[in-house]
């Protein structure tokens, strides 16, 4: 291919630069982000095609190690009426019956420590009442125990940039406790369904982790093949992608121009290949990311 037009000066580069510039800041913060984890994180891959990162000293939990679970959380010789009516063991019933995908467990001893459990649901289309409520219904019957009371509990819809995701508090008391237990939880879309982030602890415990609770749910990295979009595509691929349609929507503007410019026997002007390729791709980057924020909410 030949490009012609004029030569990059140097009143042409800051424009460039900007462009350039734009397209490095949106594909490392926003597009194309690296999977970077904390120090104390660690990276938890679920076999339901889904990951998101978790604090390096909690336990985590799913159906491929309950058994392991049961023998390390629920010792045997104890009070087996005490241990049957546990929430530990209502946990770990539910996500045999795959109602809760995995827990994270701060520890194994002391009342401040907090517990986040996520479970999966529906895609959720619109973030209205109807959705609200049906989140309030899933958060009864999946998460509670068949003993808990619920004494207050609150729903809203949260904007963070172009996406959103539901937010529930509630307070619950279960039977033989004088106290309550709080939670919080944060429900967000992922691809073709929605993923929910739920912390329960004391009321304490749950403002001390709620930080934690939103770094997890902020890592997630979801991968279930249902509406896999450009923004969803492995990241190679999609920078691939960007500069092949960059370089061909370039190439046919700068080959039009130039059949125009000589069927009108005219000079010539205007951008040149470079710095239009360049355009171009900051474009592409610009609507990739707003794919992948409707997307995600």
């Amino acid at each position: 291919m030949n490009f012609r037009g004029k030569q990059w000066t140097e009143s042409g580069r800051l424009p460039t630069g900007l462009i350039l510039g734009l397209i490095i800041w949106m594909g490392s913060g926003g597009v194309l982000p690296a999977e970077t984890t904390p120090q104390n994180m660690t990276r938890y891959r679920s076999t339901l095609n889904f990951a998101h990162d978790y604090p390096r000293a909690w336990q985590s939990v799913d159906r491929s190690n309950t058994a392991a679970a049961r023998a390390d959380l629920l010792p045997a010789g104890a009070d087996s009426i005490a241990l049957a009516n546990s929430h530990t063991n209502f946990i770990l019933n539910q996500i045999d019956s795959l109602e809760i995908k995995a827990a994270f467990l701060e520890n194994t001893e002391g009342e401040d420590s907090g517990t986040i459990l996520v479970n999966l649901g529906p895609q959720i289309d619109k973030f209205d009442t109807d959705a609200m409520n049906l989140l309030e219904q899933r958060f009864q019957t999946m998460l509670l125990p068949p003993s808990a009371m619920v004494k207050n509990l609150e729903t809203s819809v949260v904007r963070q940039g172009l996406k959103k995701m539901l937010v529930l508090t509630a307070s619950v008391t279960e039977r033989g406790r004088p106290d309550s237990w709080s939670y919080h939880s944060l429900t967000l879309n992922g691809e073709g369904r929605s993923l929910t982030f739920t912390l329960r602890g004391t009321e304490a415990a749950v403002r001390r982790l709620q930080p934690v609770l939103a770094d997890m749910a902020g890592t997630l990295e979801d991968n279930f093949n249902v509406t896999r979009g450009l923004s969803r595509m492995p990241r190679l691929a999609e920078i691939a992608l960007i500069v092949l349609f960059s370089l061909l929507i370039s190439w046919l503007i700068i080959r039009l121009r130039n059949q125009l410019g000589t069927a009108s026997r005219h000079r010539r002007r205007g951008i040149t290949f470079f710095p239009l390729f360049l355009l171009v791709a900051g474009v592409l980057v610009a609507l990739s990311y707003l794919i992948s924020s409707c997307q995600a909410g």
